[in-house]
């Protein structure tokens, strides 16, 4: 969020839809609840919640309440060793693809697919693989939306409101100028409401999106030449997404969006005069400082 232009900018994962088939018939409640009480031991309210979770997951039918025998059942076919009914216990192993705005193990925002991608393999015991794939390695960092609302790959990992073209509410889930902190925006999507907020929004294309790390506030950008007035703005091309962007076109400057990776060049060439990125340590990465003269914060 912006505080005098600083930004929070939450990264994001995209999580593509099938509903090609009911979500019973895939997974059975069995099946589901069988590997999830597995580390419940004796605990009785592990297992409830357990089955509280199976039970969204498939639409089970039945309340959580009448599944007490059920769960005596597959506690005893877990000692006895027993494969739950239909052979449904295979371990089949998953491969996804996750495509990013970001390039290949970018330092901070890229390494945050490869962690993700990393903690599913562990805790998956190896069942699902993430394969992470740097922007332009398989789509174009912008195209990432895209790819996974059409379904040519699972995941996607960015930030949000460089879709505001497409869902204008998903500023609010990375900047808006003058907003939130990012304490407080991670309350609000996780305890007040802005999950589902996100996921009506993302729902026409066929996503879910979810919040996948949290940079901060960050800076006003950086600059080739000094700032002392809003006159200075004035024919002022800068690179910089969302509705800060629409900030800077009203107050007469010429906005462009652009993937992080092609920023210095366009600051070298001077296609454009100034961009904002992320902050010192992600900026410092790319190398602004060596083609800008001016970073601001305000």
């Amino acid at each position: 969020m912006k505080k005098k232009f600083f930004q929070l900018l939450i990264i994001f994962t995209l999580i593509g839809c099938d509903n090609s088939t009911s979500t019973y018939e895939e997974l059975s409640f069995e099946k589901c609840l069988f590997e999830k009480i597995k580390p419940c031991s004796g605990d009785l309210d592990c297992k409830f919640l357990a089955a509280t979770i199976c039970k969204s997951e498939t639409n089970y039918p039945k309340p959580v309440n009448e599944l007490e025998n059920l769960i005596k059942t597959l506690e005893k076919e877990l000692v006895k060793g027993v494969q739950v009914s239909n052979n449904d216990l295979e371990e089949k192993v998953y491969s996804w693809s996750m495509v990013t705005t970001w390039p290949k193990n970018y330092p901070g925002l890229g390494l945050a697919a490869e962690n993700l991608s990393q903690y599913v393999d562990e805790m998956s015991n190896g069942r699902m693989k993430i394969k992470v794939y740097g922007a332009g390695e398989l789509v174009p960092a912008m195209g990432v939306f895209d790819a996974v609302s059409q379904g040519n790959v699972e995941l996607g990992h960015g930030a949000s409101y460089y879709w505001t073209g497409k869902v204008k509410s998903s500023q609010f889930y990375t900047a808006v100028p003058f907003g939130l902190t990012a304490q407080e925006i991670n309350s609000w999507i996780h305890w007040g409401g802005g999950q589902e907020l996100w996921e009506e929004a993302y729902a026409p294309f066929n996503l879910i999106p979810l919040a996948g790390g949290n940079t901060g506030v960050q800076m006003a950008g950086w600059f080739n030449k000094e700032i002392n007035s809003i006159q200075d703005l004035k024919g002022l091309k800068m690179r910089i997404p969302g509705l800060a962007g629409k900030i800077f076109s009203r107050a007469g400057a010429e906005t462009v969006v652009l993937p992080g990776s092609d920023i210095f060049l366009a600051l070298q060439q001077g296609v454009v005069d100034a961009a904002e990125w992320v902050g010192p340590f992600n900026d410092l990465t790319f190398g602004f400082h060596q083609v800008a003269k001016y970073y601001y914060y305000p």
